[in-house]
Formats: C-alpha cells, structure tokens, sequence
C-alpha cells in the first residue's frame, strides 16, 4: 500500500508548522530515538517528530514544541532534579516518560515501552482521523 505521508524529523532550533501528528522525544540517545522512529515510518499518517537531546539549550523551544505536540515523551534516566523546564512538562495530559518507575506514584505517565505507547497514540490518531473522514 503506497500512502502520501509525510514524516520529518525536527530538532531546535526548527520549527515545522503542520497538521502532523505531533511527537516531542525528550534526552534520547540517538540509537534510542532511532530505534523508536524506524518503526514509526510506516504510519499511514503524517507525523513530525521533535528531537531534544540533553545537550540541547534552547528552553524556549522545548517548552513551545511540548506546547504543540500531540505526544511527549521524557526519558527521565539521566535528568537531575533541577532542571525545571524539563521537570515541569510531565505532569501535562500528553506526557509519556521513562527511566524513573517511582514516579508513578506521583504521576501516571510512566511507560516501560516508548515504542509501543507512541504506536498506541498514532493508532488511536489514525482511527480518529479515519472516523472524522467518513463523517464527510
């Protein structure tokens, strides 16, 4: 099945502006990330997934990209206590993250499996947009 999705890859301080499904990956190792993307490019759906590696600075950008995407996810492993900009954003609704299992108690968002939580939400995105569409 040949689709015209698009899917691009996005890190700061770019900015891509569409209908994409959004998805912002928070302090991944790039061989993470990738193994999390890779499968991700057969989505029947247009998706544009934000990159912010722990060397990224750019706090503007990460809380204005976690402001607009559908899906965030944090991978808490190597985060410290201090860094409230990354620390503020788990607590919103769209927010997945991994590498501190106790914090679950505090908030749910805790995933043991980044790819199959974000193969979830496109899912549930692709259903949505496939009912609005026989709406029409």
């Amino acid at each position: 099945m040949t689709t015209n999705t698009e899917h691009i890859l996005v890190t700061p301080p770019d900015r891509y502006w569409s209908d994409a499904f959004s998805i912002l990956l928070v302090d991944f190792d790039f061989q993470l990330a990738e193994n999390i993307i890779n499968p991700l490019r057969s989505s029947t759906i247009d998706l544009a997934i934000h990159l912010y590696s722990s060397v990224d600075d750019n706090h503007e950008w990460l809380l204005n990209v976690a402001n607009a995407s559908n899906i965030v996810v944090l991978n808490l492993t190597q985060i410290t206590n201090n860094d409230i900009f990354k620390g503020q954003l788990i607590s919103k609704h769209n927010v997945w993250y991994t590498g501190r299992r106790y914090l679950g108690d505090i908030w749910p968002g805790y995933t043991d499996d980044v790819l199959s939580t974000l193969l979830i939400e496109i899912d549930k995105q692709q259903r949505n947009k496939e009912k609005n569409e026989k709406r029409l």
